[in-house]
């Protein structure tokens, strides 16, 4: 379908939200009420009328601040191959390319006046011209770029994990057995039997409320935990392989690169 790597545009209330939709950037611009929102490594609370600029590869997860006080967010998304090699070549198009190349770590803009020039232009987008929208989204992307106007969202330094969702009960006792087993082979019907669980509602409930599956949470532990043994102990990378539950050091090592940006190697010697 042509709609599926076109502009999506979205009002979404009250979310607690992480979807699996790939290859696009999202623009979440705040409305009303105040939102929490994590992403990646990091987490930040926004006021109303803030700005969040985003990839939808990454986990990201947000919801009310305030329950009581509710929160509706204007999402447009629009797929990376929107914008053609050939465009952010361009010159002129220097600093919207260097505002999409950071958009994977996280951007955002409190300012009122952002806020309100981009909500304006928002109008624009969801009409049934396609030339229209891109004018439009395009307009918005020129406009960050120009004005200079976005913040890198924070994120934990390498090799530490923010594992800051908020979690009830089940998810903490889900949490607790991963950490206590990460050197062990990874069974979802194992963990699904101490949460009281079958396997299918073990994964839903665990996505619906942190926003992503057990297995890559349990990626998250063990990689944090191959960081502290990389910087704590003389271990070879092929014996903290083993210790972290991996049988395979090659997937080890482009799981590691993939997530931490570096080699182990690399992560070993920084500090030295």
């Amino acid at each position: 379908m042509e709609r599926e790597k076109g502009i999506i545009l979205n009002r979404i209330f009250n979310p607690m939200q992480g979807d699996s939709l790939k290859d696009y950037y999202e623009l979440d611009i705040i409305e009303h009420g105040s939102a929490e929102i994590f992403y990646g490594n990091g987490a930040m609370r926004f006021c109303p009328h803030a700005v969040f600029l985003a990839v939808s590869d990454r986990s990201l997860v947000i919801k009310p601040a305030n329950a009581q006080e509710g929160l509706s967010i204007l999402q447009i998304r629009f797929h990376k191959d929107m914008f053609a090699p050939s465009l952010l070549r361009l010159s002129e198009m220097q600093r919207v390319r260097l505002l999409l190349g950071h958009a994977d770590e996280g951007l955002y803009s409190e300012s009122e006046e952002v806020y309100e020039h981009l909500y304006a232009m928002s109008g624009q987008v969801g009409a049934e011209n396609v030339m229209e929208n891109f004018m439009s989204v395009y307009g918005m992307m020129i406009y960050l770029s120009e004005r200079n106007a976005m913040k890198m969202f924070p994120s934990k330094k390498p090799g530490h994990v923010y594992i800051g969702v908020p979690r009830d009960a089940v998810v903490r006792k889900i949490d607790q057995y991963m950490s206590e087993h990460l050197s062990q082979p990874f069974r979802l019907s194992d963990i699904a039997r101490i949460a009281g669980l079958t396997v299918t509602s073990l994964c839903r409930y665990y996505k619906k409320n942190t926003g992503y599956t057990p297995l890559v949470h349990m990626n998250q532990l063990r990689l944090q935990k191959a960081c502290e043994l990389l910087e704590q102990t003389d271990m070879t990378v092929k014996e903290i392989t083993h210790e972290c539950g991996y049988t395979d050091t090659n997937f080890f090592f482009k799981l590691f690169k993939r997530e931490l940006g570096m080699t182990p190697v690399q992560f070993r010697r920084r500090k030295q």
